[in-house]
């Protein structure tokens, strides 16, 4: 069943969400309630899911989790709307294989595409790791199917559940990453670099503050992220009793 992403249904899934934010003004109401929930689902999709376990974890293998809570992280990771586990890995490895050159499946300087889910086919390489696991083929199978599901039932309940809890949630996810995305790879006159590579990625100084509240600790440098990354240093995290 591994046959690479699926570029066409994200783009129709990302457009439907942008429009139903667009209209969001028209059926529900501004609510510090309903945000403060916003901010925790977004940490729990995009800080433990996203940065945490899908490019830390199984992306990297920098942090090492216990395998229950390796597989509830990426539960609420496959809810911030990104993709499955394998189509997030084997596109992010593709990624720093190709970094700034052809074959790059989210080139910075086009932010402007991958923004709307315009990824090219990735290739399958170097995932079997992933693939293997069944729970994330099962995933990777109905992902849409059971995302899709899930923002229907929301909004059946409340329409202030369905924006609030996933459509904006998924909303800052994807401007967040591309965001870090194109200006992790941008020259600056502050910007600098470690290591001589061929990719044009950068340490910018304001860049470690904005990914650390937006994305937490584990993405704290891009630069580095270039390289092998080191383990991470939330220690209780590399422990078995998690």
């Amino acid at each position: 069943i591994i046959k690479g992403n699926n570029p066409t249904t994200l783009l129709v899934f990302n457009l439907a969400l942008f429009a139903a934010l667009l209209a969001a003004p028209l059926y529900v109401t501004f609510s510090w309630g309903w945000l403060a929930v916003t901010a925790f689902t977004y940490f729990c999709l995009i800080c433990l899911g996203i940065s945490t376990t899908y490019h830390r974890a199984l992306t990297h293998r920098a942090v090492k989790f216990h395998p229950w809570l390796e597989k509830l992280f990426v539960t609420f990771a496959c809810m911030a709307g990104t993709g499955s586990p394998i189509m997030w890995v084997m596109t992010h490895r593709q990624h720093h294989r190709f970094a700034d050159l052809p074959g790059d499946p989210h080139p910075p300087k086009s932010v402007w595409k991958t923004f709307f889910g315009i990824y090219p086919r990735v290739d399958t390489f170097g995932i079997r790791d992933i693939a293997r696991v069944k729970y994330y083929a099962w995933w990777h199978r109905y992902y849409f199917a059971i995302l899709g599901s899930y923002g229907l039932v929301l909004a059946l309940l409340s329409l202030h559940a369905f924006v609030y809890l996933f459509a904006l949630p998924i909303f800052i996810s994807i401007f967040v990453s591309n965001a870090l995305n194109w200006y992790g790879h941008k020259k600056s006159a502050v910007s600098y670099r470690n290591y001589a590579l061929r990719d044009d990625s950068q340490n910018n100084p304001q860049d470690c503050l904005y990914v650390q509240f937006f994305t937490w600790l584990p993405r704290l440098w891009r630069r580095l992220a270039q390289q092998p990354p080191p383990p991470s240093r939330l220690g209780a995290l590399r422990s078995s009793a998690w």
